[in-house]
């Protein structure tokens, strides 16, 4: 990204002093009217992608699984023990949309019992029963789906699930660890634009309730005083 940027705000001046240099006027036979022409033209396409570049980075995203903090940790009284896994799950609007219809057609159809993904407005949304919400393919009592794992997770809730269903965390999907991990994925969660969250309704919505779940497990390990509960609104970093 840096190489192009940097392509697109040299290209121009360099052209123009390419014009300037010995032989390349008319009387060696170079048409400068053409070279002007290439010039613009080149520019013109440099500018695109200059526009390209700058449009993509505007775009609506989510971010989990943040790294966090020893601070962090104290923040929501969470043992120094639990150390970070994994790497930064980015969301952008635009991918979202296309594996949200993916995720929307997959929605029933069922392997040995297990339906391969669940949007929001399919999911079970019931966190007081005590079993982690199924959303997404990873989110739920075993689930994904045989043959899914290799599937790339709809959102970075689906990434946090699965993550938790890998155990690299804790030694097992019920080791209070582990859950403690779900919900560092979960909790340090950015957004960019400000606002970019209202663009994931079902995403922000399935992260309340699985952040929920989490944090009772995660309990055992040090207890969760009542208002260490998730933000309401997402970090704008």
């Amino acid at each position: 990204m840096l190489r192009k940027l940097s392509r697109a705000c040299l290209v121009p001046e360099l052209l123009s002093a390419l014009l300037l240099l010995p032989g390349c006027d008319s009387n060696n036979g170079h048409d400068s009217t053409q070279t002007a022409s290439t010039v613009s033209q080149t520019t013109s396409s440099d500018d695109g992608s200059l526009q390209t570049a700058v449009s993509a980075m505007q775009e609506q995203r989510l971010t989990f699984n943040n790294h966090w903090s020893m601070q962090d940790l104290d923040d929501l009284n969470i043992s120094h023990s639990l150390t970070y896994q994994g790497a930064p799950f980015t969301t952008w609007k635009n991918d979202y949309d296309k594996k949200l219809a993916e995720c929307t057609a997959y929605s029933g159809q069922q392997i040995n019992g297990d339906t391969v993904c669940l949007p929001s407005k399919d999911a079970i949304f019931d966190c007081s029963a005590g079993s982690i919400l199924e959303y997404g393919y990873d989110c739920g009592a075993g689930r994904p789906a045989d043959g899914f794992w290799g599937k790339e997770p709809l959102d970075g809730v689906d990434y946090c699930c699965r993550m938790h269903d890998m155990n690299v965390w804790g030694p097992s999907p019920y080791s209070p660890m582990n859950a403690c991990g779900a919900v560092m994925c979960l909790y340090y969660a950015t957004e960019y634009p400000a606002g970019a969250v209202q663009a994931f309704p079902e995403v922000e919505n399935a992260r309340q309730c699985i952040y929920d779940w989490a944090k009772k497990l995660c309990g055992p390990i040090q207890p969760q005083p009542p208002d260490a509960a998730v933000p309401a609104t997402m970090i704008n970093p």
